[in-house]
């Protein structure tokens, strides 16, 4: 988690410059679902991924980052149930999403 908020704000600084390359989005999901997946079940969650056949171009490192980050607060905050990576065709490209059945946050 750490090395994810390093590169997001090296990223924001200017200090990286993005690597943009096409990815496999089901290669992604699961190098994820295998690094994660022992997590969740030691919480007693169910992690589960939505194959996909769709290509992004983007950096690969980067986007790994931000959802590496996203499954992790997914799974601490998850009490029971489980969490859910997968992505949605918009007219302009891609959305990736990374759901739960966690508490969320609280309104302030």
């Amino acid at each position: 988690m750490l090395r994810a908020l390093l590169n997001l704000s090296q990223l924001d600084a200017g200090g990286i410059k993005p690597l943009m390359r096409s990815v496999f989005i089901d290669d992604l999901f699961v190098e994820l679902y295998r690094e994660f997946a022992q997590m969740a079940k030691r919480k007693g969650l169910r992690l589960r991924i939505v194959k996909s056949s769709l290509w992004i171009v983007s950096d690969p490192d980067l986007l790994r980052s931000v959802l590496q980050n996203l499954i992790i607060n997914a799974i601490r905050y998850t009490d029971k149930g489980g969490v859910l990576i997968g992505c949605r065709r918009q007219a302009s490209g891609v959305r990736i999403e990374v759901w739960d059945s966690g508490r969320g946050i609280p309104e302030t």
